[in-house]
């Protein structure tokens, strides 16, 4: 996040609109040599929940808040806290005037040192975060209490991080180790109704600078208690050629065990009409992937990208679904697709001015089982984007952005996923310096294509921004 400003600074956010959605936000933000403080609460509440149709009782409600600090100990030493904590619910109807209720609540945070020593900066991180989650059925509008439909869960991780950074002439070294201890609780979910893991990283790179060029080598090896081990290497290289011109590269091997939820967790969305299964016969997998690309820009706030690039994929992990169980609902579940190759080229057009913006870019991806030469589910081949960001000489400098995005047909399990155009806009007014005005609308065309859970209707909504100190917005 963003360092604590360093006088007192007040923003708040306002923000409502259509399918009941409500959004807030308050932010203070100070520094009191030697300490700086930034606290941030805010809600957000929508009557909507995701793969699911409007309805009177639907509802996902967020509450969230989040404590950073900075302190500088002296010229040498820095310490860090972060805290964060969250609070979710969604409902939704099940039939018979009933509800469903899931209920989250998660509390993670850190505590870093930084430290200059021996001509370097030496840091090191303790982690924790807590998640638990419950699920529960009622007739009205509130879950109750330890009813017998009511089903728990809970996760704890550990993660602690030592690093260390130096510079040497043309070089930068880092080097450092981690280590994570995580573990779930979750009765009828997984085998044993628990599941641990254990995970110790080590990684090394150096970046070295020769002239317009840097060059970078580095690897990492994880051993994990359910999976086994990996060693990930990679090189790259950055080319400054000249004012106008930057080509780069990067070939590196990837590894991604599987968790222990897509080996051994079982859930079930009855509301959603689906069911997820764990497969305990899944393999790690690994990849190599390269790339190639270059930024051209002729003058100034102009800049074209293009971007090739091929993964080669072994034993990829996916989902897909397997059919249908006694109740009807479908099923899916993680499956190892024993080769498989993703490649593309992505490209894009930036233009700045000192009132104006506008990106343009286009995707093309080609995504294969290679054994059987089908097109990997959910992988739309052609996707575009246009952005307009305009600033106006009236009503006080007003801001408009305009944003475009189209995504291609993809496979969709036994069917398709339909092209999706997603329209957006946003208009911002000032009032009165720090504070704004903001009128919006999402999914301007109201598509709802088919295999798309997430596309909205079309949405308006309103805002204001109030802010109060020396570099409130």
């Amino acid at each position: 996040t963003a360092v604590p400003t360093s006088r007192l600074t007040v923003q708040g956010d306002l923000r409502t609109g259509e399918l009941g959605r409500r959004e807030s936000s308050l932010e203070l933000s100070d520094t009191f040599e030697p300490v700086g403080l930034r606290l941030t609460g805010g809600w957000r509440q929508v009557d909507r929940v995701t793969a699911l149709t409007s309805s009177s009782t639907t509802l996902d409600r967020v509450y969230d808040f989040r404590a950073d600090s900075r302190i500088r100990i002296n010229d040498c030493v820095i310490l860090r806290t972060d805290l964060n904590l969250s609070q979710q619910r969604q409902r939704w109807p099940t039939g018979g005037g009933f509800n469903a209720f899931i209920d989250n609540n998660s509390t993670q945070g850190f505590v870093e040192t930084q430290v200059k020593v021996a001509g370097g900066l030496l840091r090191a991180r303790a982690f924790g975060q807590r998640y638990a989650y419950q699920f529960r059925i009622a007739s009205g509008l509130l879950p109750i209490a330890g009813s017998a439909d009511s089903l728990q869960q809970n996760e704890q991780l550990a993660r602690g991080l030592l690093s260390f950074n130096r510079r040497f002439g043309a070089h930068s070294l880092d080097l450092g180790a981690q280590l994570s201890a995580r573990g779930i609780v979750a009765p009828d979910k997984v085998d044993g109704d628990s599941a641990n893991d254990r995970i110790s990283e080590f990684f090394v790179r150096d970046a070295w600078t020769m002239g317009d060029v840097l060059l970078t080598a580095g690897a990492r090896t994880t051993t994990s208690s359910l999976w086994g081990n990996a060693i990930s290497p990679s090189v790259g290289a950055v080319w400054q050629a000249g004012s106008a011109w930057r080509v780069r590269g990067n070939i590196a091997r990837g590894f991604r065990g599987p968790s222990f939820k897509e080996l051994r967790y079982t859930f079930i969305n009855a509301g959603g009409g689906y069911e997820v299964v764990g497969n305990p016969l899944l393999r790690p997998e690994s990849s190599w992937s390269t790339s190639v690309g270059a930024t051209w820009a002729p003058m100034t706030g102009v800049a074209l990208e293009l971007e090739g690039y091929r993964n080669a994929l072994s034993n990829l992990i996916t989902t897909q679904t397997t059919g249908t169980n006694t109740a009807g609902l479908l099923i899916f579940q993680n499956v190892n697709v024993a080769r498989a190759r993703t490649e593309g080229i992505e490209t894009g057009v930036r233009v700045t001015r000192p009132s104006r913006e506008i990106v343009i870019g286009y995707d093309f991806l080609r995504a294969r089982d290679l054994l059987t030469g089908a097109t990997l589910d959910g992988r739309a081949q052609h996707t575009a984007r246009v952005a307009l960001s305009q600033q106006w000489k009236i009503m006080a400098g007003a801001i408009s952005d305009i944003s475009a995005r189209y995504t291609g047909s993809a496979p969709r399990g036994t069917g398709r996923q339909a092209q999706f155009l997603s329209l957006d806009g946003q208009l911002r007014l000032r009032v009165r310096g720090a504070n704004e005005v903001s009128v919006g609308v999402t999914n301007l065309l109201d598509q709802r294509p088919n295999g798309w859970a997430a596309a909205f209707q079309r949405q308006f909504t309103v805002g204001l921004r109030a802010g109060w100190g020396s570099t409130a917005p």
